[in-house]
């Protein structure tokens, strides 16, 4: 379910199935939104009442395929989440080149984790593929890592296993 892509008038749109990971004390919430900076006004309209919906529960979001610019993509979602912390990661081309209609991860944290947090160190180990956040406490660390593994080379998941 949570890879199902609604059709609507023609339209190709997001998937509106989330996976919560956590108990109520810390929510993280994983969404594939297979597009989520579309270009079509209606889809990308639906995907952000999506997200804001998911983020009224949830202390991290894990964002997957979203596509767009790490600048675009930090910038749009700090739009739709005001105070949100948004680490961004954007897919590139084999040349080096952003490839703006694929891949794109992000983790956002709300703003009582971005201002509890004594500080904050993001990672980007796969471009556009998997990023992490260590969010450091007075009174523990918590990693968080996200990763849409769709056509990850061997070298790429042994880089991310080697994080971990």
């Amino acid at each position: 379910m949570l890879l199902s892509v609604l059709l609507l008038a023609g339209r190709r749109l997001p998937s509106t199935a989330p996976f919560l990971f956590g108990n109520t004390d810390f929510k993280v919430v994983q969404y594939n939104g297979r597009g989520i900076l579309l270009a079509d006004p209606c889809a990308r309209q639906l995907v952000c009442n999506t997200i804001k919906q998911l983020s009224r529960s949830a202390h991290v979001l894990c964002l997957e395929e979203v596509h767009g610019h790490s600048q675009e993509i930090e910038k749009c979602l700090s739009l739709w989440l005001p105070g949100w912390k948004i680490f961004a990661s954007s897919a590139h081309c084999a040349d080096g080149s952003h490839n703006f209609g694929a891949g794109g991860v992000v983790i956002a944290l709300c703003p009582a984790v971005a201002a509890g947090a004594v500080s904050i160190i993001s990672n980007i180990l796969v471009k556009g593929r998997c990023n992490s956040v260590s969010i450091n406490f007075a009174g523990g660390r918590i990693c968080i890592i996200n990763t849409h593994n769709y056509n990850l080379l061997k070298t790429q998941i042994q880089k991310v296993g080697a994080f971990l």
